[in-house]
């Protein structure tokens, strides 16, 4: 309906609808006054109480006159209508631009800035702030520390430390006011959050971190006691000192609690171990987790009325602790790994998963105790209800691989599948190959790579995309060179066996062939091993055919136009040695037999470094090849 009461009532109607806590009349009767030309007419005050009404402010600083008496009528900030917030602020810049905006009202319009992410407009509300009151507006301590918040999280240091010696200067200010009024102080002493902002504020900040600046801050604050550092600063510069490298001063901080009356929390323990994980220095972790741990339950027993609860050692870090042992060379390792499983199972403790147990178990395969692993297995899922994992299951596959027991391994790989449901990955294949290459089982080798390519495990569940890998086809070569070549069997050579098996394997990559230096190396070794078997069955003498050492270079695959371009060391005294016992034999009579044996030589020692001693035969080779030909 139409507001019809004249222009000189509707401020009377503004004044009771703000102060019943009427929106919808407030807001009527306010255009009304705008229509009509009579803004001018309204008190600054009362724009004050209208701008609290549409905010949802609670109203204990409005003057009574245009206090709400229904503050159930006030809306949430959430539904406020900003066109009308935004309409009060002009009819205040434009006729009362003296007046004062009120702490509440400032706090609001900050929040309502950051709020809609109006940077901008928040950097000029807290200009006009200072403007109006001469640098150090009196302000509410939580609105300052919004302010400090919302610099500290832009990263501009010099805007916090700004920000924060305004809210000194007004605390200090509003004290006298306060005493001289007999009235509350609007901006109280400053407490640890203002503290706390700066000093995090010195620290993130992104062009020049000063933990120095911060240091300084602290050592102020408990010099003078007023207030003192609490927890939460402690646990900051603890963090930022340990973090980075200064375990001295991280460990003074920590010991200051006891004489500051604080106790440690999971931060402050937890800053601790993430630092010396960060240095790999698993016996400083694990004396923090201890310490942890025993300050838990000295707590516990000592249970104090109102005195803090500690958090216990969370899983990730007892997990983060044991992986570093798992990696880690220390003597220690199985009695550190032994301490931190008791605590995570003691009672009270953060239990363990299956990342515990692989760390658990690759601790002691590190250092070859493989029946410790093999013993504590099964114990996780009986004792812990941990059941294994793929992963788990392969720590155990490496420690049978090294005692070749392929039974047992195949037996495994049959227990996950067929009792745990699990899918071999692309590691189990990796240590099932070499287990079984490390045997000299070929077919076994062989039957593992096929089970690889099989495209029924994938429509059985198997989600990873598994590759025949490159060293997995050195393994199978190495293995079949090294067994034909002890073989009692002479019927075949070496090279036809190694080519036939290289040919399945090619066959299930694709037909695509698999080329690496060692894949080249192994080749070679086998051309040699053929050379030096027919060597002893022909006891009469050599082959009237030219011996062409080159020929052999390029079958292996190390061939001109070949990114394999030089033999192992040990595959490259192979050759000095059939190449010496040919040169005794005579086999060098032929100049194109010598030639070929020089370049080879040439071409073999090219590119990896050789001992000493090997470069001395290989000088003296040459030199005899040389001197056949004067």
């Amino acid at each position: 309906s139409t507001f019809s009461v004249g222009p000189e009532k509707a401020v009377d109607t503004l004044k009771l609808a703000v102060a019943n806590g009427n929106m919808n009349i407030a807001q009527r009767a306010l255009a009304h006054l705008m229509d009509n030309g009579k803004v001018d007419a309204i008190e600054a005050g009362l724009l004050f109480g209208f701008i609290r009404l549409v905010g949802g402010l609670n109203s204990s600083s409005t003057p009574s006159e245009y206090r709400p008496l229904n503050a159930s009528n006030a809306r949430h900030p959430s539904n406020t209508s900003e066109d009308t917030i935004d309409t009060c602020l002009h009819l205040l810049r434009t006729h009362h631009p003296t007046a004062s905006m009120p702490p509440d009202i400032v706090h609001m319009l900050l929040e309502r800035s950051l709020g809609n992410d109006d940077l901008q407009q928040f950097d000029t509300l807290w200009a006009t702030c200072k403007a109006a009151s001469d640098a150090s507006p009196l302000l509410a301590n939580n609105t300052y520390v919004m302010i400090m918040e919302a610099y500290s999280r832009r990263g501009l240091l010099e805007n916090v430390i700004e920000v924060f010696d305004c809210f000194k200067s007004a605390a200090a200010e509003s004290a006298v006011i306060a005493k001289q009024t007999k009235t509350r102080p609007v901006t109280k002493p400053l407490d640890d959050t203002a503290y706390f902002i700066l000093i995090d504020a010195h620290l993130k900040n992104e062009s020049q971190p000063n933990l120095n600046a911060a240091l300084d801050i602290f050592h102020k604050m408990a010099t003078t006691a007023n207030p003192s550092p609490t927890l939460p600063i402690f646990n900051r510069l603890i963090n930022a000192t340990a973090f980075k490298g200064d375990f001295d001063t991280a460990n003074l901080l920590f010991g200051m609690l006891k004489s500051a009356n604080l106790r440690p929390d999971h931060n402050t323990y937890n800053a601790l171990i993430d630092a010396y994980a960060n240095a790999d220095d698993e016996v400083n972790m694990q004396k923090v987790l201890l310490e942890w741990r025993e300050d838990v339950l000295g707590r516990t027993r000592t249970a104090v009325r109102g005195g803090s609860k500690l958090r216990p050692p969370t899983m990730i870090y007892c997990n983060t602790l044991m992986s570093v042992l798992a990696k880690s060379n220390s003597p220690s390792g199985p009695e550190d790994a032994d301490a931190i499983l008791k605590i995570m199972t003691q009672h009270g403790g953060c239990g363990i998963n299956q990342i515990t147990v692989i760390s658990y178990l690759c601790v002691f395969k590190r250092r070859g105790l493989y029946t410790k692993v093999r013993d504590m297995f099964y114990s996780f899922e009986k004792v812990y209800g941990v059941p294994p994992s793929t992963d788990a299951y392969n720590v155990l596959l490496a420690c049978y691989a090294h005692s070749r027991s392929t039974a047992k391994m195949s037996q495994l790989v049959d227990e996950m599948r067929l009792q745990k449901g699990l899918h071999l990955n692309q590691r189990s294949y990796r240590i099932l190959v070499g287990g079984f290459a490390s045997a000299l089982d070929i077919d076994g080798v062989l039957k593992w790579m096929k089970d690889l390519s099989d495209p029924s495990l994938v429509a059985e569940g198997r989600h990873e995309k598994l590759t025949l890998e490159w060293p997995m086809v050195e393994s199978l070569a190495w293995a079949v060179v090294k067994k034909e070549k002890f073989s009692a069997s002479k019927t075949h050579r070496v090279a036809d066996v190694l080519n036939a098996n290289l040919a399945v394997v090619k066959a299930l990559n694709g037909d695509i062939a698999i080329h690496s230096t060692a894949l080249a190396d192994v080749h070679l070794e086998a051309l040699i091993a053929d050379v030096l078997r027919d060597d002893a069955q022909n006891r009469s003498g050599w082959s009237p055919e030219p011996f062409k050492m080159e020929e052999l270079l390029d079958e292996a695959g190390f061939s001109a136009d070949s990114p394999v371009v030089a033999p192992y060391a040990t595959t490259l005294k192979l050759v000095v040695e059939m190449l010496e016992k040919q040169l005794k034999a005579g086999a060098f009579a032929r100049e194109e037999s010598r030639l070929s044996a020089l370049k080879s030589l040439k071409r073999a020692t090219g590119a990896f470094t050789m001992s000493n001693h090997l470069k001395e035969r290989v000088k003296l080779l040459m030199q005899a090849l040389e001197e056949i030909k004067n």
